[in-house]
């Protein structure tokens, strides 16, 4: 019997069985649980079980080579879809907390809008139910105002724009130089600052070294932020110096007594020193003996001494790597104590000698990162300043290392937010660095890698910050999340402000409107949060994000026309913000421009209100001393617009809200001595403290009808021209 032929088929083997060369793009977990797999990479199935970080996909080998099966475009896909995912999510939380705010107002007209609310996939209609829209008149002032808020901040606080205060420039941009304590007039010098100096090195000088060994410790424990320095070569260098008994006078005096070498240490030491002290809790201090004027001298007195070292170890002529690492953390002292030109000038100094140290070049891991650490300052800091670097020079330098091992399973958390400033700063220098350049598309653009970020960012705090590190704090990692969250909620309300001058007034309110009062909310919350312990909440970048933040929801009241239940729930965040910025012991300038920028914000909403309501002038900043009449005035009249109001028809009453004896705004409550329920509460305890702000010669616009005058007002308020005469009277703050 003849014997069949074997069929033969194109692309089989020998023995004649099919074997495909198709790719299996399932991934691992997919294929063994028999699920259908997306094949994204990690595939959304696994990004929802919280299994992203172990989906992997089966290595294929045909005719003996390994096929790379990886898409770097199908992962593209998949962040781009996570991101999607998270802004449906953030926009649902948004909703609920809007229905809950309205539906605690007034009831909805209809059962449309209720539909609209519970339908996710219909975001776009809540404009209808949810926004009050800017007439289109009033579009022009509004998107030209919270496209500049983030600059009028930045520029107020560095120069003052009346040209008969020029002589003031180094109070507004040096507090460091003033005191607030008179004590200095006492020394024996020719002039005050010489008198002030001479204060400020006797303070130094007393310092103990057990005071000494605390701040260095607690500069040292959040240092992590910077990873610049090596603690434990510093801390041999350290207790070989106070052990050295040849070395009488430890610290810095009037006259030259030490080698150069040693004051560059000695300018690294006090820096760090200068930190720990703004780290430092209550009962640290009452065991130093420290008082509230001693944490101002010192911490100034510090910062001068960092400088008179830098100047007396001839830094420029003996470039040393102390010397980077201290400009490293003048840094962060400047932005606490308001010296924003002489950093710009030291910055400038920095990229020179790294550059002439060859830093980029160098196998020691911790001066790459001090390299870096300058970079990402240069491409990301635009106040008062230009980028000196430019961004793909630099594409070729090896990042600081994220991973501790090969399998990239443990992070290496001293480099994480290093490597996120660097994706920070590289993503502002690319797309609205330069704002006279700017587009839509850039900013949406950047505003895509603002959220793609954010994801990266929190799987990595997500998935990886429960495991056992042990070179990691939980305090460290806390940091950590506390602060790249700040720093990416503050860009996406920029962001999303910035795009108000491209987009209309529809436009706008349906893309960006959610995004930006979430975010702003989001930073005041977390800020507000005892989650943070207050030394979390100390640094300068810190403040300016919650001063941002409120200064965008004040100034969205002001020229939205918000009822004043809306109004009252912001101002009473407003507050709590004071009264944070209030409890610091140190000077930092940024919580005092916050705290004057934030209370004239309040007082205008205040006098607009009042305007609209009782149909009066607004009074000046110096005209709010009420007496008893006037209280008595104006809860009469709130008896009668009360009283109006309940008259009004139900359609009205969203907009017309009453003003009642228990619904006055705080202001007024606090100063009038009107009897209020809330005037033990937060809110009115802290008024007191910052009503202290000195009067101001220019008078707000008779009338505040027209949105040109409000919009005006709100710029001369964070360029305003009162600066310095506020910082001439920072002793009334104290």
């Amino acid at each position: 019997m003849k014997k069949k032929k074997k069929p033969s088929f194109k692309g089989t083997h020998d023995g004649g069985i099919k074997k495909s060369t198709r790719m299996i793009r399932s991934c691992t977990t997919c294929k063994k649980r028999k699920v259908k797999c997306n094949f994204e990479i990690p595939c959304d199935r696994c990004i929802l079980r919280n299994e992203a970080s172990s989906c992997t996909r089966e290595r294929v080998i045909v005719n003996g080579y390994l096929v790379d099966n990886s898409d770097t475009k199908e992962l593209k896909f998949s962040q781009e879809n996570e991101v999607l995912k998270l802004k449906i999510r953030e926009l649902q939380d948004t909703i609920l907390k809007l229905k809950t705010q309205i539906t605690g107002v007034s009831p909805p007209k209809s059962e449309e809008s209720n539909e609209v609310i519970k339908n996710d996939m219909m975001i776009s209609k809540i404009k209808h139910a949810k926004i009050k829209l800017i007439p289109e008149s009033n579009w022009f002032e509004y998107s030209s105002t919270i496209s500049s808020l983030k600059k009028g901040l930045a520029s107020g606080a560095i120069f003052d724009n009346t040209e008969t205060d020029l002589h003031n420039f180094d109070n507004n941009s040096e507090e460091w130089l003033s005191l607030k304590t008179n004590k200095y007039l006492s020394m024996d010098a020719e002039d005050i600052k010489a008198k002030c100096w001479l204060y400020e090195l006797s303070k130094v000088g007393c310092i103990k070294k057990s005071t000494c060994d605390l701040l260095i410790k607690n500069g040292l424990k959040f240092s992590y932020l910077y990873n610049t320095f090596d603690k434990e070569y510093f801390m041999t260098y350290y207790n070989e110096y106070w052990n050295d008994e040849s070395v009488h006078n430890k610290h810095i005096g009037e006259r030259y007594s030490k080698p150069a070498s040693t004051y560059i240490f000695l300018a690294f030491m006090y820096s760090l020193m200068c930190l720990g002290l703004y780290h430092c809790t209550e009962e640290q201090l009452e065991q130093e003996d420290i008082s509230d004027e001693d944490c101002d001298t010192l911490s100034k007195g510090l910062f001068s001494v960092v400088i008179e070292c830098l100047y007396r170890g001839r830094f420029l002529q003996h470039p040393h790597y102390f010397t980077l690492q201290t400009i490293s953390l003048l840094r962060i002292l400047a932005c606490f104590l308001g010296g924003n030109v002489l950093f710009n000038n030291l910055f400038c100094i920095s990229l020179f000698i790294a550059n002439k140290l060859n830093l980029q070049k160098s196998e020691n891991y911790l001066k790459r990162n001090t390299f870096w650490n300058f970079l990402q300052n240069d491409w990301f800091d635009d106040h008062d300043r230009y980028p000196l670097t430019d961004p793909k020079s630099y594409e070729s330098l090896p990042l600081p290392e994220k991973w501790l091992d090969v399998e990239k399973k443990i992070l290496n958390w001293d480099n994480f937010y290093l490597l996120f400033s660097i994706e920070a700063s590289k993503i502002k220098n690319k797309y609205y660095m330069n704002h006279s350049d700017l587009s839509l598309e850039l900013l949406k653009r950047a505003d895509m890698e603002w959220r793609i970020l954010e994801v990266e960012v929190f799987r990595d705090l997500d998935t990886f910050s429960r495991k056992d590190y042990p070179n990691t704090s939980v305090e460290q990692i806390q940091l950590i999340k506390y602060h790249t969250t700040s720093h990416i909620y503050v860009e996406l309300l920029q962001v999303n402000c910035m795009m108000s001058a491209f987009l209309s007034n529809q436009e706008w309110f349906d893309m960006c409107y959610f995004t930006c009062y979430y975010s702003a909310n989001e930073v005041i919350d977390i800020f507000l949060s005892n989650e943070f312990p207050i030394n979390m909440k100390i640094y300068a970048f810190i403040i300016e994000h919650v001063t941002s933040s409120s200064v965008f929801l004040l100034v969205d009241c002001l020229l939205r026309n918000l009822t004043f239940r809306k109004q009252k729930k912001v101002t009473s965040k407003a507050f709590k913000v004071l009264s944070i910025f209030k409890s610091f012991k140190c000077t930092i300038t940024g919580a005092i421009r916050g705290t004057y920028v934030i209370n004239r914000l309040i007082k205008l909403l205040t006098q607009k209100h009042t305007t609209r309501k009782f149909s009066t002038s607004v009074h000046t900043t110096a005209d709010y001393n009420f007496t008893s009449e006037n209280a008595n005035l104006m809860k009469n009249e709130n008896i009668a617009s009360s009283e109006e109001s309940s008259i009004a028809s139900s359609e009205e009453e969203d907009d017309q809200e009453s003003l009642g004896e228990n619904d006055m705004p705080l202001y007024y409550s606090t100063l009038s001595g009107v009897p209020n329920q809330n005037t033990q509460s937060m809110e009115s305890q802290v008024f007191d403290q910052v009503n202290t702000v000195p009067p101001v010669t220019e008078a707000y616009p008779e009338t505040l009808s027209k949105q040109s005058d409000i919009h005006n007002t709100i710029m001369d308020i964070l360029e305003d021209s009162g600066w310095s005469k506020f910082l001439i009277s920072l002793d009334d703050l104290s």
